[in-house]
């Protein structure tokens, strides 16, 4: 449908993914801060978790209530995602090709290794929480796909 298209393209667009990735590049060869790196993640990863799990929502007939609760989910395990890929790019962490891009947006340089787990941890608890009122056998995925961003190691 129309709306489905409308949620990518928002997604993807100069808003969501294309300008986090602007943003990204912009940054390579700085220290950005905290509200940079954070403004990359939410729009270069966090986007399209929340576009997918939306997505999904409303193919299936969501309500108001329960989109608005997905999107907090979504968002939460998109950046919880890119936190813990960024952890396991780090040198504590276990790069899966071998590479490291020290110019690379990352979290670890502004939280530490133990913090930003911390963080990845939190944002995680807060995205089940938020879908803790969806149906349970409707929303078993979800939590499967939470386990395996926080305990991914690759």
């Amino acid at each position: 449908t129309a709306a489905l298209v409308a949620e990518l393209a928002h997604a993807a667009g100069s808003r969501g993914v294309v300008g986090g990735q602007v943003a990204d590049l912009a940054a390579i060869g700085r220290n950005p801060g905290a509200a940079e790196m954070e403004y990359i993640h939410l729009h270069k990863t966090a986007d399209l978790f929340k576009a997918a799990v939306r997505m999904g929502a409303m193919a299936g007939g969501a309500t108001r209530k329960q989109l608005a609760a997905l999107t907090r989910y979504g968002i939460g395990i998109g950046l919880a995602f890119q936190i813990i890929d960024d952890i396991l790019d780090s040198p504590s962490g276990r790069p899966t090709d071998g590479k490291r891009n020290l110019d690379k947006v990352s979290c670890i340089p502004i939280y530490g290794p133990a913090k930003a787990q911390e963080r990845a941890e939190q944002l995680v608890r807060r995205a089940l929480a938020s879908i803790g009122p969806l149906d349970v056998s409707r929303s078993k995925p979800l939590v499967a796909l939470a386990r395996f961003v926080h305990e991914r190691m690759y």
